[in-house]
This record gives C-alpha cells, sequence and structure tokens, in this order.
C-alpha cells in the first residue's frame, strides 16, 4: 500500500505510518475539497505547495508566531529530527514533542498539528495552519513529507536557528561595550549631585535619563518591527538596514544568500520552479524579491534559463549569474545554488562583524570623548567656583586689612593729640 500524502509503501492498514494521516478521513477531506487525485508517489514537481486554504506565498510575507523564540524553535526541530529520524511515526513523534515538558506554546502547536493530522491533513498543512514557523518551512517541510526526507530537514532548520542565534549573539556581544560605557556615563557624571546635594537629588536627574535610555533601546529592538509589522510594513526593518552605512551592503548580500539557499534546497526537494521562486523570495522578507520574481517567472515560461531570468532583475552579481548558468549546464542547480549561498554568507558575516567591530569602537570612543567632556566641564566649573571663592575671600581679606590700617591711623592721631 503506498501513503497518497507522502508515497510513504508498506503493507497495510488505516494509517500511514510515517505521517500520520488516517486514510478514510483523508479522503473525505479530498472529496470535500472537490479535489481527490491519484497518490502522487514524490512526484513534487507536479505537485503545488500552495495550501488547503489557498494561502501560498504571496498571500504573506509571514514570520514565525511572535510567541515562538528560536530556543524553542531550534529545541522543537532537534527533537522532530531525532525521533524521526529513529524510526518513530509522526504522531507518534509530535506526542513526544508535545509532552508535560515541552514549552506550553509547542504544547498548543503540536495539539493543534495532531488535530489536524487526525481530521486528514498532511503534517504540511498542519504544521502551516499552527503558525508555528515561517513560510520557509512551511514549504521546506511539505516537500520534504513528500519525498520522504523530514528527518534531514528538521536537522537542516535547527542548523539556520543555530547561525542565526549565534550572528545575533555577535551583535549584541559587539553593541554591549558602548551599551555599558553609556549606562556608566549616566550615574557616574553626576557624582558631584551626589556629593553636594544628596541621594534625591542625584536619582531624580540619573533614573529618567536611564529609563529613557533602557526604553530606546527596547523600542528599537523588540517595539518597532512589530509596529512596522502592524501598519502593514512587514518588511520595512530588513528594507531601512539596507540604508545604514556599513551594513548595507553585507546585509544585501545576506538576503541574496538566504534566496539562493532557499531555491536551492526547494529545487533539490521537487518543488515546481515557479512556486520555488516565489517561496524563496518571501523567505528573505523582503518586497523587491517578490516584485523581481514575478519578472523572472514569466521569462522562463516564455523560454528563458534561470539565469538570464535572474540577470534581468537586477538583484544579483555577475559572480552570481555565472555560477547559476554553470550549474544549469551541467545539471548540479541545486546544490550549486546552496554552495553559493554559504559562500555569499560567509564574506557577509566577515563584513557584518568587520562593520560591528568598527561601529562599535567608534559608538565607544563617541561616548568616552563624551564623558571626557562632561568630566572636564564639570571640572571647569568647580575650578572656577574655587577660585571664585577665593577670589572672594581674598576680597574680603582685604577688605578687613584696609579696615584695620584705617583703624591703626585713627589710633595714631589720638595718640598725636
Amino acid at each position: 500500500m503506498t501513503c497518497p500524502a507522502c508515497g510513504f509503501e508498506w503493507d497495510g492498514g488505516t494509517e500511514c505510518p510515517r505521517c500520520g494521516i488516517v486514510f478514510s478521513k483523508w479522503r473525505a477531506r479530498r472529496h470535500s475539497d472537490g479535489a481527490e487525485r491519484a497518490p502522487d508517489n514524490g512526484a513534487v514537481a507536479a505537485k503545488s505547495l500552495t495550501d488547503e486554504r489557498g494561502h501560498g506565498a504571496r498571500a504573506t510575507i509571514r514570520s514565525a508566531n511572535a510567541a515562538v523564540s528560536d530556543g524553542v524553535l531550534l529545541w522543537f526541530y532537534k527533537q522532530m529530527a531525532a525521533l524521526l529520524d529513529a524510526g518513530v511515526s509522526m504522531q507518534e513523534a509530535l506526542g513526544i514533542t508535545g509532552g508535560a515538558a515541552a514549552p506550553r506554546v509547542v504544547r498548543r502547536a503540536v495539539a493543534q498539528m495532531r488535530t489536524e493530522i487526525t481530521s486528514g491533513a498532511t503534517f504540511g498543512v498542519a504544521i502551516d495552519a499552527a503558525r508555528f514557523v515561517d513560510r520557509e518551512a512551511v514549504v521546506l517541510l511539505r516537500a520534504a513529507e513528500i519525498i520522504g526526507n523530514l528527518p534531514s530537514t528538521f536537522a537542516e532548520l535547527a542548523t539556520d536557528v543555530e547561525k542565526r542565534t549565534a550572528f545575533r549573539r555577535t551583535v549584541v556581544m559587539g553593541l554591549a561595550y558602548p551599551a555599558i560605557l553609556a549606562v556608566l556615563s549616566i550615574f557616574a557624571l553626576p557624582l558631584k549631585v551626589l556629593v553636594f546635594e544628596g541621594p534625591a537629588r542625584y536619582f531624580a536627574e540619573t533614573l529618567p535619563v536611564f529609563g529613557g535610555f533602557v526604553g530606546a533601546v527596547f523600542f528599537l529592538w523588540s517595539l518597532f518591527p512589530r509596529v512596522l509589522g502592524w501598519i502593514g510594513v512587514p518588511g520595512g526593518v530588513r528594507d531601512a538596514v539596507c540604508l545604514i552605512p556599513f551594513l548595507g551592503r553585507p546585509w544585501r548580500a545576506l538576503r541574496v544568500a538566504r534566496f539562493s539557499r532557499s531555491l536551492g534546497r526547494f529545487l533539490d526537494a521537487g518543488v515546481e520552479i515557479g512556486e520555488a521562486l516565489e517561496s524563496a523570495a518571501a523567505s528573505t522578507g523582503q518586497r523587491r524579491f517578490l516584485r523581481a520574481v514575478d519578472g523572472a517567472s514569466q521569462r522562463i515560461a516564455a523560454g528563458a534559463t534561470l539565469a538570464e531570468a535572474l540577470q534581468a532583475t537586477g538583484l544579483f552579481t555577475a559572480d552570481f549569474h555565472l555560477a547559476v548558468d554553470g550549474a544549469e549546464r551541467s545539471g548540479k542547480l541545486a546544490p550549486t545554488l546552496i554552495g553559493v549561498a554559504e559562500a555569499i554568507e560567509d564574506s557577509a558575516l566577515h563584513q557584518v562583524r568587520l562593520s560591528i567591530l568598527v561601529g562599535t569602537t567608534i559608538a565607544a570612543v563617541l561616548v568616552m570623548a563624551f564623558i571626557g567632556y562632561r568630566l572636564f566641564t564639570e571640572m571647569q566649573g568647580t575650578v572656577k567656583g574655587v577660585t571664585g571663592a577665593i577670589d572672594s575671600v581674598l576680597r574680603e581679606a582685604g577688605d578687613i586689612q584696609r579696615g584695620v590700617d584705617k583703624s591703626f591711623e585713627q589710633l595714631d592721631k589720638l595718640l598725636d593729640q
């Protein structure tokens, strides 16, 4: 017997031992949609990855559920990869992964996935309905389910999360030193107020400034991307980063690397070229890639090669076009795209690290210069105050001396008389 969803062959039964769908409910669901089809047997190229609700890659450039952190995703991907690679069925793997020890967001998502699968949906449709992972992961998992390499796909997704986490950690560590200096300057500069006017006045001056600094960092790091998403600009942050000096060029290169890797993975999974291009463009989170892909798909439909279609978009370098053209001629397009993505990513990450090093050094110098300037002005004010006090004392001493001299003169006059 062959599973109509994933193509797995076994002796027979009411459920697929690999993907876990219930055949009677799967057929009923397909009949209700008017889309009963013959078993696919892994022919992904003929199978659209647009789900049963009509949500294709262009429907949104959506990211994973905001409540799902990278740490939770990494745990989920590794758990599923290990369990499926050990031969555990999909329903059992989800049951173990969504057990009592799992985070609450995982338990909720897994419960919804299992409900969808029990009602006849495939795992790809189920995980998409749970809105647990981003669009690129959904397309990859749906394709992997059909051709039967879910364990390796989960492992690749885990590797992606680890790379993303390591990169974010590099950025945070690079920005930590200037931030620490800024916080120290907030509390160290007004120490004169603490000494001469007391703690109440000191904290009244420093705490509002510190609160504003923390609020600004939190807004830029967490809330600003969400605000752009709420007003309908999900790619706004990524587009804005491209305009930042030093970071713009490597960031654009990272978007190209993500597109190239996603496209290579989709093609390697057998996804149809138009769907692969659209989903790879959506994975970048930038609308300019989606707009460019429209034209590229039309050129390919008109008979152009992938290299010619991508060259006309103006988003890729000459080296990228040469690599794609050579890969098409040799029939090794998917591995070449993945290899090119790794090369671009390594180069871009080196540039990003260098930019962060230069930027944080400049920021640290500026903060130290500001601290030095404030200390100089404070010291200058203190010296002026001390000098003024000394001058005042000297003036008073001079007045006293003149009074004494006048008194002695009067005394001499009295003695002369």
